[in-house]
Formats: C-alpha cells, structure tokens, sequence
C-alpha cells in the first residue's frame, strides 16, 4: 500500500487525468476545447511549499505535536516521494528522509547530469539517509522520456518496439533496463506509459504509447511490467485511468476523458488490467 499510494501520489501531481461523465465540461478531451486548471501558478505554489516543509526538523515541522500525531505524520510522510535540485543530496532533503518526513526521491534530468557514478552515488546517499529502503524512482520510458542516456542503454519509442511485433524481445529489453536501474540503486522506474493513444492531437502521449489500440498496449505493457520486475526493481504502469485520448497535457492543465463507462472498460482499462495480471507493482 505504501508503494502504490507514493507512486500514484506522484503521477496525479505530474500528470492527473480527470474523467468526465461526456461531452464537453471544459477539461478538453480528445477534440474538446476548455481551459482545464492551469497548472504554472499551482506549481510554483508546491514548489514554494515543499522547500518550506522539507528545510524544518521534526520539531520545527509539528511543535507541540503529542506522540500519535507525530507518528501519524511520519506515516504520512513516508507516502511522499519528492525532488530535490541538483547533482548530490540536499541536507535539508536528507534530514527529511531520515526522520521519514520523505518515503524516497524521483530523480529528473537536471539530478542525474554527471553519468552513471554520479548517478549511483547520489542514490547511495538516498539510501544511506533512509531508515527504511527508500523508493528511488526515475522516468526511464524509453524514446523521448528517459532521463538517463549513454552509454547506458537507449531505447526508443514504445510505440517503436511494439511496431516490431515481438513480444519476447520487448520483455527482454525491459529487462536489460530494470537492470541497469536497479545496478544504479533505483528501487522503481516509472514506466510503462500504458495509454492508449486514441486521440491523434494528444499533445503528451503519443509514441510514449505503445499503440492505439488495447490489445497491442496490453500485451506490450504487460510484458514491460514482467521485463522490468524480473530484474528486482518495481513497475508503475501510468497514467492511470488513461490519458490516450486527451487533447491536453497534464503538465499544465486537467484534461477530461469524455468517454462513457463501456468504452473505458473496453479500451482505456485494458492495458491496466493486463498489467495487475502481470504482477505491477504500482500504478
């Protein structure tokens, strides 16, 4: 629960996906105009905030605070995965790992900018800050979302290797990935984008998916799932419950599924029951 609840925290923050009952209610699906929610000033709110509570000790953080509260609030705490800036471990975010203020870390291009023995270092200091095994997660897709490049292994587009019709082959490649990963201390990749991409103005998606269709993206994500557990590290199939077909990216506003419930059961929850049946870890 805790693993699932840090992930999909993480994926509503960065890409939230809202479902609409159809029709056009201003969050703008797939051909729909609306404004949605933008998300720049709410972003440098987040940010602001999450420096402010970061830098605090415990005792800063809840002065006063009896026992229980306290612990209910390292319970919490231990649901977020943050983001720090550059290429080492901040102090104030190490301190928040040890006293389990944070579950873990996502690391983005501008950490991991020094190659692979940056990379593993900086997670070792994750680790060695954590009391507990932290969540050290990544952005590893493949193709134009991969924050991680040469000469660890390049992979492109999703959409690319299920175009090559073999579904052995993508587990095997998930599984040279995972491994690499987990080699550089990484416990979870977020990946794969299990989306099926239906809207062909999906701004954000694309050949991130692995298809247009559910049964191509259920096979291939499937397989991705199994790929990257077999080598030790978790899965997050994202971005649940589908963003394929939006016309607006999650990065700044709320895009709004206008599909009836019979279509999301026939194609945008495919891929994502095939994934629970492969095992995902998180969602």
């Amino acid at each position: 629960t805790r693993t699932a609840v840090a992930a999909t925290g993480r994926a509503i923050t960065g890409s939230a996906t809202a479902i609409g009952p159809g029709g056009n209610n201003g969050g703008g699906g797939c051909g729909v105009s609306g404004g949605g929610i933008q998300a720049p000033r709410i972003k440098a709110a987040q940010a602001r905030r999450g420096t402010i509570v970061t830098g605090l000790s415990l005792a800063q953080w809840m002065p006063g605070s009896g026992t229980a509260m306290r612990q209910s609030m390292i319970a919490a705490g231990e649901l977020v995965v943050g983001g720090f800036p550059g290429t080492s471990l901040p102090e104030g975010f190490a301190r928040a790992l040890r006293e389990r203020r944070r579950g873990g870390a996502i690391l983005f291009k501008p950490n991991v900018e020094g190659g692979p023995a940056q990379v593993a270092a900086l997670a070792r200091a994750i680790h060695a800050s954590s009391p507990q095994p932290p969540l050290v997660g990544v952005d590893q897709e493949g193709g134009r979302v991969a924050r991680l490049k040469a000469p660890l292994l390049e992979v492109p587009s999703m959409r690319t290797v299920a175009s090559w019709g073999d579904v052995a082959l993508a587990e095997r490649i998930a599984r040279a990935v995972g491994a690499e990963l987990a080699a550089l201390g990484f416990t979870i990749d977020f990946a794969p984008v299990l989306d099926v991409n239906t809207c062909p103005h999906n701004p954000v998606i694309g050949d991130r998916a692995f298809g247009d269709d559910a049964g191509t993206c259920a096979r291939f994500g499937a397989a991705w799932v199994r790929g990257l557990q077999a080598s030790g590290l978790l899965a997050c199939g994202k971005h649940f419950p589908g963003h394929g077909d939006t016309s607006k990216d999650s990065h700044f506003d709320l895009p709004v599924v206008n599909q009836p419930l019979e279509r999301l059961e026939r194609v945008e929850l495919v891929p994502f029951r095939a994934a629970v049946e492969a095992g995902v870890a998180t969602l």
